[in-house]
């Protein structure tokens, strides 16, 4: 873990090549970019290869990121300290390379007016410049801890930074800082991937901490609730559907979790690490096979239901074949009870301790949101909390959650009468972090 960051396992990358993806505004066509300097250009719809190779960019140059400024002109930055456009219909560059930049280029992205560009390179070096004439206009140094949590928002307005423990929320078209946040008053997990959410309020953060964490910009702090990752991942990368209703986080696993914003429910994994892309409508997500073909995948198909699950009503679902007759037809009546009269009163509920087994599934949505750390799991009488619980504090106070780094080892739980917990231990295999709601 070289300056306290992890690192990737080995062959923990994609075997085909490629490093980044993009949609264009339509959804009409996929543009990829690979670690040799080469870009791709794939039908949407079909999967089809239309164009590619495409050189360009220093050969054995990264393609680091890929942007549309319309559906027509492509935008491409690489390692090779470059900046590229190109026509998506032909696959020919237009005019020259824009060549300002000092080091690496990591990001680019067009601003809403659409004849103007920002690129950063890997040290920080932010430069706007004009598309036409490559004339740079404004230009910053931003000092960068980790260049993968740089990140413009959609519309490229905004760029995120973390330094020293600092998150920084700058303005791109003017150049300054519009928000600046000391982390470690609230205790902040490792962040290392980041991603803005379409209207640019709340960032997705890809940490250290088997988590994907949400940044509320207004508030200049993190929500309470987070995206829950296998144990040990390293995020590679963490993205916002265009309209934001999902977020997708790849991790060095070899797996991408896909969840709803809306719910924080998970909604599919995909074995595979990326590099991804949505589609502008959220429905589709892709990436690229080792064949050069894509994988087009309808993420309203994930759920079981045949209904998307952005289209479903918040309520309880039906659980057996009645129920599910009586919400498909609006005229459906007992036949013990007439359409006129009083709703039968609520049995009471049994309170008897029931085989867990046997339990109906609950399908509330509300009741499986994910909190951060794990649920709370309510302690009844006679019982003892395990090590993988944690008491999510809703009000502020710090989050506690006790995670088990081994199987071995025995455990015990007390409890006095009143509200103090004592968790012992007989071996130091439990791991002990400290989260800030």
């Amino acid at each position: 873990m070289p300056n306290g960051r992890p690192q990737r396992r080995p062959g923990a990358g994609p075997r085909h090549g490629f490093f980044c993806l993009a949609y264009s505004p339509s959804g009409a066509l996929v543009v990829g970019g690979t670690v040799h300097g080469n870009l791709y250009v794939w039908d949407a719809s079909s999967g089809e290869l239309l164009l590619g190779p495409l050189t360009g960019h220093m050969a054995e140059s990264r393609i680091t990121h890929i942007c549309f400024v319309t559906e027509d002109v492509i935008l491409s930055s690489a390692d090779d300290t470059t900046v590229r456009q190109w026509n998506a219909r032909t696959g020919e560059p237009i005019g020259e390379a824009f060549a300002a930049h000092e080091g690496a280029v990591w990001k680019v992205t067009c601003l809403p007016d659409k004849k103007t560009a920002a690129s950063i390179t890997k040290n920080g070096e932010l430069l706007l410049w004009r598309l036409d004439t490559l004339e740079v206009i404004q230009e910053m140094h931003i000092a960068v801890d980790s260049y993968l949590t740089l990140a413009f928002s959609m519309d490229g307005t905004k760029l995120v930074v973390i330094h020293f423990h600092t998150l920084y929320v700058y303005d791109v078209e003017h150049c300054r800082s519009i928000s600046e946040v000391n982390l470690k008053p609230r205790t902040a997990p490792l962040l290392l991937t980041a991603a803005f959410s379409p209207d640019s309020r709340k960032i997705f953060f890809g940490s250290g901490s088997d988590s994907v964490v949400i940044w509320d910009i207004d508030k200049e702090d993190f929500e309470n609730e987070v995206f829950i990752l296998d144990h040990e991942e390293i995020p590679i990368d963490t993205m916002c559907s265009p309209d934001g209703t999902l977020v997708a986080n790849s991790s060095d696993n070899g797996k991408t979790h896909v969840w709803s914003t809306a719910t924080r429910e998970l909604v599919t994994v995909f074995d595979d690490n990326g590099p991804f892309a949505f589609s502008s409508d959220g429905r589709y997500l892709t990436y690229v096979l080792n064949d050069l073909k894509l994988s087009v995948n309808d993420l309203r198909k994930s759920s079981s239901d045949s209904r998307s699950w952005l289209d479903r009503p918040a309520m309880e679902l039906p659980t057996d074949e009645q129920d599910r007759d009586q919400l498909s037809d609006p005229f459906y009546a007992r036949d013990s009870q007439s359409d006129c009269s009083p709703p039968a009163c609520p049995k009471k509920a049994d309170t008897a301790p029931q085989n867990p087994d046997s339990r109906p599934r609950k399908r509330d949505r509300i009741k499986r949101l994910f909190r951060r750390g794990r649920r709370l799991q309510h302690v009844e009488a006679g019982e003892c909390n395990t090590p993988e619980h944690a008491c999510p504090a809703r009000d502020k106070r710090p989050l506690v959650i006790a995670r088990e780094a081994a199987k071995q080892g025995q455990q015990s739980v007390n409890m006095d009468t009143g509200s103090h917990l004592s968790l012992q231990t007989e071996t130091s295999s439990i791991n002990t972090e400290f989260w800030c709601c």
